[in-house]
């Protein structure tokens, strides 16, 4: 999987981009200074490729990734880290909002059209 360097509510970190992850996931010791807001319900069980985790339900207020910026995303926050230098994971909750292309082993996130109501 691809690793890129993106912030979330202006903290930066090294995230492994997963289109398999429906969420945005952050280990606990990047949640830690990012703050997300954290929803207030039971845990969550992850099905990771590493087995089974739990996690706890939150949102942040920003991700920005090359330029590239969404708001207000659902994300979960794991309850053990996530791997050696891995900040969290850029799950689909995040990448759905964008053109995803990936060619010659390159991967592009280009920005949607916005679509009206006409």
């Amino acid at each position: 999987m691809p690793i890129a360097r993106a912030e979330i509510n202006g903290i930066a970190g090294s995230f492994l981009i997963d289109t398999g992850a429906s969420f945005v996931t952050l280990s606990p010791s990047f949640a830690a200074m990012a703050k997300p807001t954290y929803i207030k319900a039971g845990p969550v069980e992850l099905q990771t490729a590493n087995g089974n985790a739990n996690g706890t339900l939150a949102t942040v207020d920003l991700i920005t990734l090359s330029g590239l910026s969404a708001a207000g995303l659902p994300t979960v926050v794991a309850s053990k880290q996530l791997g050696d230098g891995i900040d969290g994971l850029l799950g689909m909750s995040f990448l759905s909002r964008f053109t995803i292309l990936l060619e010659d082993e390159q991967l592009s996130l280009t920005a949607r059209a916005l679509k009206t109501d006409q």
